[in-house]
């Protein structure tokens, strides 16, 4: 799937229960994560049910948590873990993974790295929400990139 799908499904209000967006071009990351943050909810109901953890201070527990609320006042509420490469423990939200919320939209951005593909938590990914993993994009590559963007 691409970023450009996933923004398109969210203005369809087409929500998978997780979105991890892993790579080395951070532009896509955080093209979803701002669209995340101010469009799949409106103002208002922003104010309650969105939460926005940094990988950095982010306690596992806190996270699942967050994910585990009902939304109030929405149809749904949105959870947001940026740079989750720094948070330790990261294989504790396996447990949130396997059984995810229909209600939570959680979006993780993955910076600079990528899940390894052998562990049961990176299958687990793949199998309930939505992997996004960006390269690296080329000097020769971007002048073709800007002439799409006009």
């Amino acid at each position: 799937m691409s970023v450009e799908k996933i923004i398109a499904d969210w203005k369809k209000k087409n929500f998978q229960p997780l979105y991890w967006l892993e790579g080395e071009e951070e532009y896509f990351i955080d093209k979803v994560m701002d669209y995340a943050e101010h469009h799949i909810l409106t103002e208002s109901e922003a104010s309650f049910n969105l939460s926005i953890f940094y990988g950095k201070d982010a306690n596992w527990a806190d996270v699942v948590n967050a994910c585990r609320r009902y939304p109030m006042f929405a149809e749904r509420q949105v959870v947001l873990l940026k740079e989750a490469q720094q948070m330790r423990d990261m294989d504790k939200l396996e447990s949130y993974v396997e059984n995810p919320l229909a209600s939570t939209v959680l979006v993780v951005s993955y910076k600079e790295k990528k899940l390894d593909a052998r562990k049961k938590f990176t299958k687990l990914v793949k199998e309930k929400g939505v992997l996004i993993s960006t390269k690296k994009m080329y000097d020769k590559e971007l002048p073709g990139w800007t002439q799409e963007l006009l």
